[in-house]
C-alpha cells in the first residue's frame, strides 16, 4: 500500500508516546476503531492509517512532557494529489495541539508523479526574471 509518512516531535504529558502515536494515526484517518463492527473495519482498513516508529529522545524523569518522534504513515487513498489538502490532513486539526510540530513529510512515488515541482525550477524562475528585466529597460 502506498502512503505519505509524516515525522513529528510531541512533547507529550502523559508520558505515553506510542499511545499518542496511535490516536493520532486514528484520528486523522478514520476516527474512532475500537467500538466498529468488523464489516467496518474491512471497509475502513484502506484508510487507517499506521504508527511507523516511535522514538523516545528525552527520558529525564523529574521532565512533565516526554518528548519523542514519531511517524505516521496515511494511506495515500486518502488524499487527491493537492499538497495543501495533505498538509490540512496530516497537521491542520494537530497544530492546534501546540506540542506537536510537523518536521517531515515522505511521499510515494506514486503520489510524488502527481506533484512534478515548480513549473520552471530556479534556473527558470531566475531567468523568466533576468528577461523581464530585459523587457522593462
Amino acid at each position: 500500500m502506498s502512503e505519505i509518512t509524516a515525522t513529528y516531535l510531541i512533547h507529550d504529558a502523559k508520558h505515553n508516546p506510542a499511545k499518542k502515536a496511535e490516536e493520532i494515526a486514528l484520528g486523522l484517518t478514520v476516527g474512532s476503531w475500537t467500538h466498529l463492527p468488523e464489516l467496518e473495519k474491512d471497509q475502513l482498513r484502506k484508510h487507517k492509517g499506521r504508527v511507523v516508529l516511535v522514538e523516545v529522545i528525552s527520558t529525564a524523569e523529574e521532565s512533565k512532557e516526554k518528548a519523542a518522534i514519531i511517524q505516521v504513515g496515511y494511506p495515500t487513498a486518502n488524499f487527491s494529489p493537492d499538497l495543501q489538502a495533505i498538509l490540512t490532513t496530516v497537521f491542520g486539526k494537530l497544530s492546534l495541539d501546540g506540542k506537536i510540530k510537523l518536521i517531515d513529510l515522505q511521499f510515494s512515488e506514486e503520489l510524488k508523479s502527481f506533484l512534478p515541482g515548480p513549473r520552471f525550477g530556479i534556473g527558470g524562475i531566475r531567468g523568466n526574471i533576468k528577461d523581464s528585466k530585459k523587457v522593462c529597460n
